[in-house]
């Protein structure tokens, strides 16, 4: 962790590099079709092909401005990971009862107002784009500089970061006997300077570490132009637990769609971003050759236009041509005009359909009018392949918010209960019974096939009776109103 004078204080480690133009790609994909103009333009040959990438032409510079601006994206993978969250949060997530100390976090979890609920969504749908996610257990420091539990009224709150702010840790693989010795975040604020509205942006690196058993934390802020003093040792506070006792592990959570390990994790839309790029670049092939090339050619044969047509720079040269609507090609000898039309290409056409139903195996999802998730072809199954991956995620994701929460109740002096647990849905797909479907049922029950135990619990299971129906409690119910002893006749006797 040596301190340097450059804007990066804190170089990155390797896993950071290598997976950062993942990232990117993802985050592109997933923001639509204006964010991939905008890089292709930035950077040409990000996404697109560049043509003639060798001729730097006024004029072929404003060839490949309009072919980038021509290509329509599909967005599939922005579409897929709205399915994915409106999958895992048909249902709202399970809420622990949390001792009166801590129930704040239900509503207020990171300080600004997010709700719990709302923090893990964001937090799954990072881990959905990119594969990857943190959350801090955070305690503000007192005038001191020293945290304590809860002095001058202050609690602990859960911050999120997203993969790009993680910048280093080691181990890259901790263990039991070699646990997480430090984390390093790279972070975005403002400061106020001189001036009523005045303010600037700074770099932060907020060091977790530890320091012979400890838990302490280190902050770095640059100037205004992102530079670090010479020698800058930066602001430590050592954190401390309830009632003064230190804090004996980093309290941050890395959340993966593999594991919570810190290593890096594949994206789980990165296949689907893959093949949705693949149909961008096709989509683009069709355009240029139909503007190119869908107008007919015309071509004059005779000698007296050819005489005429030669290249400036050397006129024993027959000068260069365009192709395509409003040009003209003379050839020469005979005095013979035409209208030359190219032939059908149906090559890319086909390689973008290709590409479709690669992104249907994959699992694509596109987001209804009606809010629904569907898909391209029917993945819509408790056993397909992204169903099992969301599950991992979904899973993750709320191991990592109970992580959280017990370090805040560690740092409160507080115990929250082994069976409240923070949990998001992992029942994704409304399975109701059809009324053809229930009709089976009833059927089966009617001849002695199922008893109606049995079929009650089918149907609470399919979703047609709440999960939150107590079935002796209906059945006991459903005996009154048979025997006459419920009357819905208010004016009877």
């Amino acid at each position: 962790m040596a301190t340097t004078n450059d804007k990066e204080m804190f170089p990155p480690n390797n896993a950071y590099n290598a997976a950062l133009p993942i990232w990117q790609k993802c985050r592109d994909t997933s923001a639509g079709e204006d964010a991939l103009h905008a890089r292709d333009q930035e950077t040409a040959g990000t996404y697109l092909r560049p043509l003639n990438p060798a001729n730097t032409s006024a004029a072929n510079q404003a060839k490949n401005e309009a072919y980038i601006l021509m290509a329509r994206y599909q967005n599939f993978v922005g579409s897929t990971k709205s399915g994915f969250l409106g999958m895992a949060y048909r249902k709202a997530p399970v809420v622990p009862n949390l001792p009166d100390r801590m129930k704040y976090l239900i509503e207020n979890v990171d300080g600004t107002g997010l709700s719990l609920e709302q923090q893990s969504r964001s937090t799954l749908s990072e881990v959905i784009e990119v594969g990857r996610s943190g959350l801090l257990c955070d305690m503000p420091a007192n005038n001191g500089g020293t945290v304590k539990n809860e002095q001058d009224g202050m609690r602990p709150s859960i911050v999120p970061y997203c993969a790009e702010s993680i910048v280093d840790w080691f181990p890259l693989t901790p263990s039991a006997s070699d646990p997480l010795q430090y984390v390093i975040l790279k972070e975005s604020a403002t400061e106020k300077v001189d001036g009523e509205f005045e303010h600037e942006s700074i770099t932060v690196y907020r060091v977790l570490h530890m320091i012979d058993g400890n838990y302490h934390q280190t902050v770095y802020k640059s100037d205004s132009k992102g530079i670090f003093a010479s020698g800058d040792a930066g602001v430590e506070t050592q954190i401390y637990a309830a009632n003064n006792a230190p804090m004996k592990s980093i309290p941050f959570s890395f959340v993966g769609s593999i594991n919570n390990s810190p290593s890096i994790d594949k994206p789980i839309i990165l296949d689907i971003a893959n093949a949705s790029l693949g149909m961008y670049q096709e989509d683009a092939n069709l355009r240029v050759s139909s503007f190119g090339f869908s107008a007919g050619t015309m071509t004059i044969a005779d000698d007296r236009y050819q005489q005429g047509l030669r290249n400036k720079d050397d006129p024993s040269k027959p000068q260069a041509v365009a192709m395509g609507d409003g040009m003209a090609l003379v050839m020469g000898s005979g005095g013979k005009a035409e209208i030359i039309s190219p032939p059908d290409n149906p090559l890319a056409a086909k390689i973008k359909d290709t590409d479709q139903k690669n992104l249907a195996e994959l699992g694509a999802q596109v987001v209804m009018i009606s809010g629904g998730p569907t898909v391209i072809v029917e993945v819509e199954s408790r056993n397909s392949v992204n169903a099992s991956k969301l599950t991992v995620a979904v899973v993750n994701v709320s191991a990592a918010c109970n992580q959280q929460l017990m370090w805040c109740a560690e740092f409160l002096g507080v115990t929250i209960p082994e069976t409240e647990k923070f949990k998001v849905n992992t029942d994704f797909f409304s399975a109701e019974y059809s009324p053809e479907q229930v009709t089976a049922l009833i059927a089966q029950f009617q001849g002695q096939l199922i008893s109606k135990a049995e079929a009650q619990k089918s149907l609470q299971k399919a979703g047609n009776i709440s999960a939150e129906t107590d079935l002796k409690k209906m059945n006991d119910e459903i005996v009154q109103q048979s025997t006459g002893n419920v009357s819905f006749d208010d004016g009877g006797e």
